[in-house]
Parts: C-alpha cells; sequence; structure tokens
C-alpha cells in the first residue's frame, strides 16, 4: 500500500514539473469554445496586432466585463486585475478599420464576420448588451470577434479593447479539430 502512494507522489511531481515548465515556455491550456480548445503558446507581442492574431489579454475592469464576469459566468475568476482570467481571441479588427454591428452580424469594412450575429440572451436566458452601430476603430484599439463560436462573449459585447491590455499573441499547438 505504502507503494502505491510513493508512485502517485512521483506521478503527481512529475506532473506539477511538467506544468510549471510548460507555463514558463508560454503553454497554455484554452477550454473556453471562443476558439478551439486545445493547448497554445503564447509569446511577447513583438510587433504590431494584425487581423487573424489571437491575442492573450487581461479584461479591463469595466461594467461590461464585471457583467459577464459575475452575471453571465463566462469570465472564471483569475490573477488578471478585477479577478479574471486571462482571455483568448481573434482579432478582427485594427486601427483604421471602419466596424458596424448590426442585428444580422458584424461587419469589418463592409465584409461580414462568420457567426457573428449578436445574441439577446446567452443559454442561461440572460439578457446581452450587444452594442449595435458603426465605429471606426481608434489608435491602439482592437476589436475582438470569433468566428469560431457565435456565443462567443467579446467585442461584440464589450467594444472594442485597449492593445495595452494584450499581453501576447497565441498560436495553436495542439488543438480540437471540428
Amino acid at each position: 500500500m505504502k507503494r502505491i502512494f510513493v508512485v502517485y507522489g512521483v506521478i503527481v511531481a512529475g506532473m506539477a514539473l511538467l506544468y510549471g515548465f510548460m507555463m514558463t515556455m508560454g503553454y497554455r491550456i484554452n477550454q473556453s469554445d471562443s476558439i478551439p480548445p486545445g493547448l497554445y503558446q503564447v509569446s511577447s507581442v513583438g510587433r504590431p496586432i494584425q487581423k487573424g492574431d489571437i491575442v492573450w489579454f487581461c479584461p479591463p475592469d469595466t461594467p461590461d466585463f464585471r457583467y459577464g464576469r459575475d452575471v453571465l459566468n463566462c469570465i472564471p475568476p483569475g490573477n488578471c486585475p478585477g479577478n479574471y482570467l486571462h482571455m483568448l481571441k481573434p482579432v478582427v479588427a485594427v486601427a483604421g478599420d471602419q466596424v458596424e454591428v448590426k442585428t444580422n452580424g458584424v461587419y469589418v469594412n463592409g465584409h461580414l464576420v462568420v457567426n457573428s450575429k449578436p445574441l439577446i440572451r446567452d443559454n442561461q436566458g440572460h439578457p446581452l448588451k450587444p452594442s449595435l452601430g458603426s465605429f471606426n476603430v481608434p489608435s491602439g484599439r482592437v476589436w475582438l470577434v470569433s468566428h469560431f463560436n457565435p456565443r462567443s462573449f467579446d467585442s461584440r459585447y464589450f467594444g472594442p479593447v485597449s492593445t495595452g491590455q494584450i499581453e501576447g499573441l497565441a498560436r495553436p499547438v495542439w488543438v480540437k479539430k471540428y
């Protein structure tokens, strides 16, 4: 019986060491459905953010993000200021782009983003507050919208995000295929 506890202890210690090593190398596990779940490697930005990038960011502590965390329960608690977990989202618009949020979807420079129709309720029936209207993305801001999941909590509901909130770029390493 004592041998089993030693084996389990070695396994747990090995997993903790592996997890710590992976974290220091920038690997992160995404379990949300905004982008395909799986393993991503996050690296420092080091260049201007571009459309198509997947960004790793701390949500700002604003009323929209508090609503997402406290009412919608779509942002787990974490180590970002305001007790938010980091988020991974794809960039669909950068400074100078024209974004239109209409009832049938998000348009960037006149092109519809797939799966971007704003919803008025989440899966539990809580009201969602889409930011309908036309927006010119200002310098230092980006729009984050998931074309992967139409139910994603993204810029449709919280508007543009400051590039100052972005801590890294993520690239998929091993993700679930659909």
